[in-house]
């Protein structure tokens, strides 16, 4: 069986109206309404590639420095938005000493399906390198989509949003 490895973290979403024009000209007319803020969120988390992945280093040369690292992400297949980033990473990592593993096949085998689709040179990484699917929990999630400041948007409703 697979570890499916688990992060728990708050994660801000930070989008700003006018890259968004710029960025998904062409996308326009799905991003939802500014002030629906869990849609928002989901729909960011979604459409993003990459993340930043901020942690405190454990690292004895840098203990407790804040270390930021960017990672691939997927929440699920292109029509099917799960609203849980997933990660694929590698104990050669720094940013993975911390992770709590779990065993979920199911589950493990959607996420690995999700981000090898949207980053298909994934399959061929090396094998000798220990490669495993990670899994954001999110505990908070702060929004920044407009003028005005952070919003904080309701883990459940984020969750249960749908694109």
């Amino acid at each position: 069986m697979i570890p499916l490895a688990s992060l728990v973290l708050t994660f801000a979403i930070f989008w700003h109206p006018a890259v968004e024009a710029r960025v998904l000209r062409n996308a326009i007319s799905e991003l939802p309404p500014i002030a629906e803020h869990a849609k928002t969120a989901r729909y960011i988390i979604h459409n993003a590639d990459w993340v930043a992945v901020g942690t405190l280093s454990v690292r004895e040369d840098m203990k407790g420095d804040p270390f930021v690292s960017l990672k691939s992400i997927s929440d699920g297949p292109a029509s099917n938005s799960s609203g849980i980033p997933y990660l694929y990473m590698t104990d050669m990592d720094i940013t993975a000493i911390d992770i709590l593993v779990n065993k979920s096949t199911e589950e493990h085998e959607f996420a690995k399906k999700a981000l090898f689709e949207r980053h298909p040179p994934m399959k061929y990484w090396p094998a000798n390198h220990g490669f495993y699917v990670a899994k954001v929990k999110p505990t908070q999630i702060l929004l920044l989509n407009n003028f005005g400041g952070l919003v904080t948007v309701n883990v459940q409703d984020y969750l249960s949003a749908s694109l």
